[in-house]
């Protein structure tokens, strides 16, 4: 079996067949990703979600229930994914110690939260790209986190606030938003909910988008340095 390297190099001592979960993980392209390191993977996803979408679906096993009921092997994963999901959920306390719970001893978590005292969250406001309301039901700081892992017994080896993915463009949505389309409206486009009786105003977003993309590149690069980044990105152990 072909040993997993790359992804899991930060993991001390790996196991033979390291075991990776990916909380809120839609179709499976991460836990697919994985397959190819030969580890054993584990997807959990909201009920509602349609499950002839799941890939490697006679590789991966898929739960679509509560993380708390969920029949998972306790202290048994070496990488936790929380990417972009702990917003999303009721209770991030009982998430966070259910994970401890979850984790093994020498594995590893990865979080990634919206940064609610970011320079962007602080300047746009409610023009905020990530403010995404109701969908987020809770806006993290790095002091609000931070209690939250302690609390959880576990600790911060890593952390950064820069995202290639969504600070640069996270920053344009913002503007966007600012300047007065419907929020998100650009972002809901490329993910194709495209209403055609918008095209026109798409199209003349898609122009600002090309001409502001290259100065957000540099300011998320400069904010994200200062720890004043539009996301958190954590690696946590016990």
């Amino acid at each position: 079996m072909q040993k997993c390297e790359g992804p899991l190099s930060f993991i001390e001592d790996p196991a033979q067949t390291p075991k990776i979960l990916d909380i809120g993980c839609a179709e499976g392209r991460l836990l697919s990703a994985f397959l190819g390191y030969g580890c054993q993977c584990w997807g959990i996803e909201h009920p509602s979600y349609p499950s002839q979408r799941f890939l490697n679906s006679d590789r991966i096993v898929y739960l679509q229930n509560d993380l708390h009921v969920a029949e998972l092997p306790e202290g048994a994963f070496d990488l936790i994914f929380l990417w972009h999901t702990l917003e999303h959920m009721d209770e991030p306390q009982l998430i966070m110690t259910r994970l401890y719970q979850l984790l093994g001893p020498k594995g590893a978590i990865i979080v990634a939260v919206p940064n609610f005292s970011s320079m962007e969250a602080r300047r746009f406001k409610r023009f905020w790209f990530h403010l995404d309301i109701p969908w987020h039901k809770y806006h993290f700081t790095e002091r609000s986190l931070g209690y939250l892992i302690k609390k959880s017994h576990l600790r911060i080896v890593k952390m950064s606030t820069y995202c290639f993915e969504q600070g640069p463009y996270g920053l344009i949505q913002s503007i966007l938003n600012a300047l007065g389309w419907p929020h998100n409206e650009f972002y809901e486009a490329l993910k194709g909910s495209l209403n055609h009786r918008r095209s026109v105003h798409i199209v003349v977003q898609f122009f600002l988008v090309l001409f502001l993309l290259i100065p957000a590149f540099f300011v998320s690069l400069i904010l994200s340095s200062k720890g004043r980044g539009p996301v958190l990105k954590l690696i946590l152990k016990k």
